[in-house]
């Protein structure tokens, strides 16, 4: 659309600025909720999307052949956590502080949102007749999720264009068999264990020629170690001396990220309902994640975590001349 910044120093910084960012792919953060201002543009962008295919669209930089442009744009304070987006484009014009009116301290302010994302090619100069002057324009293009190859579907199969309170408390409902109100997280892995045990043994597949005797029992080592403790297991009741040598049962170390005395309740008492654990998954992490499994003990062992792509696009544009158009443009195409 237009030639690369090549000897403008003011350019140089900010296509510096955003290749260094630690804000170029960020986390999820499943646990925040939207603001007040989030939720304002729904009707706004309803009644856009319904319009006619040739309603005309609101160009935002030139260009002979492909142009920017937006089917909704709509002005603001402060750019949502989570941005709006569209197939055919959702923008906001954002009010610049003036006490931060500077391109670097825009450009790091415009990459506040929260979707995980990478930068496509070095920052640009065009020309944008909306903004009213030269403008730098920096891509972007979400890289999507890692999710638990068990996610619960009701999360696997979700797309969204913005993020409403109930996307919030679908992925709350999805979740609340990991992220309970246990604020302890040894006691919150003690239970997460205790399900995932059972849950093989219910299945049948935690013994190699699981019988209908075999059981999960939490058990204390006869024998004191070198260093003096008696260390924790989980067995299976049908093991036993006489047959040692010839059947093989379930065994698993408990070891010292577990709470043992929590333990000891259900396995003697078994977990309250709103505790038990499901074999599908609630965790979605960001793409910056080392993690190669889901770090939460599922029934049918630990998930491999799936790499989920995105095709939507985020355009930043910045005025030169801050001073004369204190403001910028947050643009979106596609669907989440």
């Amino acid at each position: 659309m237009s030639d690369p910044i090549t000897n403008d120093s003011r350019a140089d910084r900010m296509s510096d600025a955003a290749y260094d960012s630690d804000l170029d792919d960020t986390t999820m953060d499943f646990d925040s909720r939207p603001t007040q201002e989030d939720d304002t543009y729904h009707g706004e962008e309803e009644d856009e999307e319904n319009e006619d295919d040739t309603a005309p669209l609101t160009v935002l930089t030139t260009g002979t052949t492909s142009p920017l442009t937006t089917m909704t744009l709509t002005q603001i304070a402060l750019l949502p956590e989570y941005p709006q987006t569209s197939v055919n484009g959702y923008t906001f014009c954002v009010h610049v502080d003036p006490k931060r009116a500077t391109p670097e301290l825009v450009l790091q302010d415009a990459l506040q949102f929260q979707y995980c994302r990478k930068q496509k090619g070095p920052a640009k100069r065009t020309s944008s007749q909306f903004l009213g002057g030269q403008a730098m324009r920096y891509r972007y293009e979400c890289t999507g999720v890692k999710r638990c190859e068990y996610l619960d579907n009701s999360l696997a199969t979700l797309s969204h264009t913005h993020v409403t309170s109930e996307t919030w408390e679908q992925m709350r409902n999805s979740r609340l068999n990991i992220y309970r109100t246990e604020r302890d997280e040894r006691k919150k892995k003690s239970t997460s264990l205790y399900s995932a045990v059972t849950g093989r043994f219910h299945s049948g597949i935690a013994c190699p020629n699981q019988k209908v005797s075999c059981a999960p029992v939490l058990r204390q080592m006869r024998h004191q170690t070198v260093p003096g403790i008696r260390p924790w297991y989980i067995g299976c009741a049908s093991w036993s001396w006489q047959t040692a040598n010839t059947e093989r049962h379930f065994y698993r170390a408990v070891g010292d990220k577990y709470n043992v005395e929590y333990l000891q309740n259900p396995f003697e008492n078994g977990l309250p309902h709103e505790l038990e654990q499901r074999d599908t998954c609630g965790v979605v992490l960001s793409t910056r994640t080392k993690l190669k499994d889901c770090d939460v003990d599922h029934p049918q062992g630990k998930g491999k975590l799936v790499r989920v792509l995105c095709g939507v696009t985020f355009n930043i544009i910045i005025p030169f001349d801050l001073q004369e158009c204190p403001y910028y443009l947050f643009t979106s195409h596609g669907i989440h």
